[in-house]
């Protein structure tokens, strides 16, 4: 069916566009058509208000075609399109939003980590900016509905846009002025098929940034980038390897807590990393009172409280292995760390094997959930003391009592695996372990 604009009579040349996806994402491209005077056609197999079927001889009924993410390569809609339309006429849901951007923007990907560099990006740079600054994309606001919400925007604001592969996969009209890509692992094979295609993925979005802008990311990235890229792509971009502080604040008391370990360190790293490249001289006293009063995404390792001088650790959202290896590895002392959940068809010796290079000497590991046990087996035979704990839902009364007697001071809670054994995802899984860390509280 064409949603919105029925009781119009469409002019010879207004802009038609089919739209593939009936979520958050589809809707916001619909009001966007809307809002410009054109005709939306919306597409989904499953939702009442839109067209059921598309098929070859509807192709020239429209002028673009726009997908939202959730549709994936091999869906045969997506197919017919690329096989019938020229690639400068299909968009996704992010470049068709902001290909009329009139101000600059900068993109944020990655494994693990995307959603705290967009957030510690905006804060930084609004110091900096002369215009507005807002955040968009994967992190909850889609592109469109910022661009609907922003009136007036001139040269001077700013988007900073979380994207991710599913995003990435048809970046046209997509035009970045910097990107953070902040790590890799795999990830959604489910979606991409094949780690390699993976990566292809978030790598497309090199081709979006405009001559010279740089392209920050860690060692391993930049290696596979190098072998990838076409050489003349290679050369108009600034490919950027962020590793350390160096701007006044390393090992200054000024720096809060959660900035002086890893993961969050090096997302600080790498967002400063961006700003100096882009002009924007870092001011550390300034950056200081900034990080003190930002306020992290929730389940993204960050201290709960003390309970009898053991520190509590919530980081939920680890949900695949290379998060909760960052996490427990930027602990020195040993810890007892709580992991478990779902299983997403991971080699689980290999995490072990990586595991146990990661933890600090005299750690205990608790396991948990679905596949805590074999888990638990997997890293005792690398030699990491690990327990098995069947019930999610009383681990950390256990975790505290396990603590206790081998002196440990810190638990953290950062699973590796998916929610959905035991909870309907990771802020559900988190906000179960705070409840329990404060029942903790309660009962001592």
């Amino acid at each position: 069916m064409k949603v919105g604009c029925e009781s119009k009579k469409k002019s010879k040349h207004s802009l038609r566009v089919a739209i593939f996806g009936a979520g958050i994402s589809g809707r916001a491209v619909v009001r966007r058509v809307n809002a410009i005077g054109g005709e939306a056609t919306l597409f989904d197999g499953k939702a009442a208000d839109a067209e059921r079927d598309f098929k070859s001889d509807a192709v020239a009924n429209f002028d673009l075609f726009v997908f939202s993410p959730g549709i994936p390569p091999r869906h045969p809609w997506r197919q017919l399109v690329s096989a019938e339309v020229a690639p400068e006429r299909i968009f996704g849901e992010v470049g068709f939003a902001l290909k009329d951007w009139p101000g600059r923007i900068l993109g944020v990907t990655g494994t693990n980590g995307k959603t705290t560099v967009t957030l510690l990006l905006a804060a930084l740079l609004q110091i900096h900016a002369m215009g507005r600054v807002a955040s968009c994309g994967n992190i909850g606001k889609t592109c469109t509905e910022a661009m609907l919400e922003t009136d007036n925007a001139g040269v001077d604001d700013w988007l900073v846009v979380e994207l991710s592969s599913f995003q990435a996969m048809n970046c046209n009209g997509l035009l970045l002025d910097g990107l953070i890509w902040t790590n890799f692992a795999p990830d959604h094979l489910d979606y991409h098929q094949s780690e390699t295609g993976y990566f292809a993925a978030k790598a497309g979005l090199a081709c979006t940034l405009k001559d010279g802008a740089p392209l920050v990311t860690d060692a391993a990235v930049a290696e596979r980038l190098e072998t990838i890229l076409p050489p003349q792509q290679r050369k108009k971009i600034m490919l950027e390897t962020a590793v350390e502080l160096d701007f006044g604040l390393a090992d200054s008391p000024l720096l809060p807590e959660v900035f002086q370990r890893m993961p969050q360190r090096m997302n600080l790293v790498q967002v400063i990393t961006l700003l100096r490249t882009i002009g924007f001289a870092p001011d550390p006293t300034v950056y200081a009172a900034e990080l003190r009063s930002f306020q992290m995404p929730p389940h993204r390792l960050h201290p709960v409280l003390a309970v009898e001088g053991i520190r509590y650790w919530n980081d939920s959202k680890a949900t695949n292995p290379h998060a909760a290896l960052s996490a427990i590895g930027g602990f020195s002392e040993p810890i007892c760390w709580l992991a478990g959940g779902r299983n997403k068809g991971m080699d689980l010796r290999t995490f072990a094997q990586d595991a146990e290079k990661q933890l600090p000497a005299g750690s205990l590991v608790i396991a948990t959930g679905e596949a805590g046990l074999a888990f638990a087996e997997a890293l005792s035979e690398h030699s990491v003391e690990a327990i098995y704990h069947a019930d999610s839902f009383t681990v950390v009364g256990y975790a505290h009592a396990q603590s206790k007697a081998k002196g440990l001071e810190a638990v953290v809670f950062s699973p590796g695996f998916a929610s959905f054994d035991a909870f309907c995802g990771y802020a559900e899984r988190g906000k179960n372990f705070i409840s329990q860390v404060l029942c903790l509280k309660e009962s001592i």
